[in-house]
This record gives structure tokens, sequence and C-alpha cells, in this order.
């Protein structure tokens, strides 16, 4: 077997093989069989190798500017605290996935985490605002399926991004430091959530944000108070075993201040809350 490689090709295999690459990368770049080279590859100890490649790498690095904090990202946060799901499931592979022993290739039981990132919602014109916004922030480009009104996209690493900024979830979102120290950014938030959870009472003149989390309710009412706008609120509210709460902001003034600094991009919306004022 070893006889019919050339020297050089033997002396460029084990360089490789030191340098990490495994033996299916070694034959691909020699274009040889693949299995054809260990025989003169197994005297190398594994100390002498450098540190193997990982199994499993990434299949998309987010891009730099997908760090830090913008508009997009506020808004991609504050649609997926209000409509959305971001969630990561863990578990293992069904099939024996090889690893390197140090006398060959072994085969075992690995972990595998898959995340999901969804955002729910029926209007159009949000679906395509999100959409816009998570591919100007990942890169990323997302299908809406539109017999389940969802966005959805499945990426460890958008999640691991997502949740260095906060908890999501009906009972665990709030509004990260980052962006409710910030005006411009606590205000396409706060935008992007009232679309997705905020009605508009058009007897009683006013904005009702229903929601179980009450931490939650709080920083919007924070919030609200930065750009002094009054709101109070509500509950418990007691409905079979859940246990909800509501803030409501109105008055014609508060109404006009939400209408001047916030708005709505949900159009439906926007146009009741024109007709109230």
């Amino acid at each position: 077997m070893i006889e019919k490689y050339t020297k050089n090709i033997i002396k460029k295999s084990r360089e490789l093989y030191i340098n990490g690459y495994s033996q299916e990368e070694i034959c691909k770049k020699l274009n040889i069989p693949h299995g054809s080279i260990w025989k003169f590859l197994k005297d190398i100890p594994t100390n002498k190798r450098k540190k193997l490649p990982k199994l499993f790498r990434p299949k998309y690095q987010l891009p730099i500017n997908s760090k830090y904090m913008s508009k997009e990202k506020a808004r991609i946060i504050g649609y997926l605290a209000s409509e959305g799901h971001v969630r990561l499931d863990e578990g293992y592979d069904k099939k024996l996935r090889p690893f390197h022993k140090s006398n060959g290739i072994g085969y075992r039981l690995c972990k595998h985490k898959n995340a999901l990132i969804s955002f729910y919602n029926t209007e159009i014109i949000l679906i395509k605002k999100y959409m816009k916004d998570f591919y100007k922030v990942y890169k990323i480009k997302t299908k809406y399926i539109k017999k389940e009104y969802e966005v959805k996209i499945r990426s460890v690493e958008v999640y691991k991004d997502l949740i260095r900024y906060c908890k999501f979830g009906s009972r665990d979102w709030y509004i990260p430091k980052g962006i409710l120290n910030n005006k411009t950014f606590s205000k396409e938030w706060l935008k992007a959530f009232c679309d997705g959870e905020a009605y508009i009472d058009n007897k009683s003149k006013r904005i009702v944000i229903n929601s179980v989390n009450k931490k939650g309710l709080i920083s919007i009412k924070k919030l609200l108070e930065q750009l002094n706008i009054k709101s109070k609120i509500y509950g418990p509210y007691y409905w079979k075993k859940f246990k909800s709460f509501r803030i409501t902001i109105k008055g014609k003034d508060n109404l006009i201040k939400f209408n001047k600094n916030i708005r709505f991009y949900h159009p439906k919306k926007q146009i009741i809350l024109q007709k109230i004022l």
C-alpha cells in the first residue's frame, strides 16, 4: 500500500496530519483514496499533533456588525419579546459519530444543539419589516410560512447573540439595559413590542397591553416615564390558572405624546390611534 505513494506524498500527508488535518481532509487535499494513508500516520503520537479541528464547525459566522446594538436589532428583540419564540434544544444524535483516538478513530454518541427563533404575526407589513431587519443585522434570509403566520430560522449562533441581551418568553421577557438607557433604541423596542402586544380600546380611548409578566410591564412603565407619558398598571386578573396584568395609557395628552414619540408600525393600529386623536 505504502510503496505506491511517492516520498513527497508521504512527507506531505504526515505534515498535514501533524498540523491537525484529519485523514479525510488529507486524502481530499492530495487526491488519494480515503483510508489509504493510515499506515504511515499511525506512528505519529497525538501529543505531537496540533489541536484537532472541531468535528462540528458552525455553518455560519455572524457578521462583526451584528454584535452591536442598532435600531434594527432593538426592533427584533421587541418583536420576539411580544410575539416571538426563542428556544435552544439539546440532545444526542441517533447515529454514532466518529472521533479521534490515539490508536485510530472511534465512534460515540454526540450531543447536538438546535436553536429556534420564531416570530408570529398576521400583518404582512410587520412580517416584511421583521425579515428586512433580520437580514440587515445577521445577513440571513428568512422565510415566511403563510399557513402558520410565522417567520422562523434555526441558528445556534443567532440564539447565542440574542440571549446576551435578555431572556425571552411570556413570563421572562424584559427590556435590556442597552436599550432602556438609550432613547433611540428604547423607542424602537417599544414600537415593535406594541405592534404585537398592544391593542387600542376605541370606546375607552386608551392603549392597553396585557401580560403575565408584571416585571416586564414595570420596565415599560419606566420607559414611558422617560418620554413623559403617564401610564398605570392594573391587576392581577385571574383566568383559569393564569394570572395576568395590564398597563394602560389613557388621556388625550398621553395619547398625543405616544403618537408623537412612539407611534405604531402596525398600519391598522396607527389608523385607529389617529381616529381617536
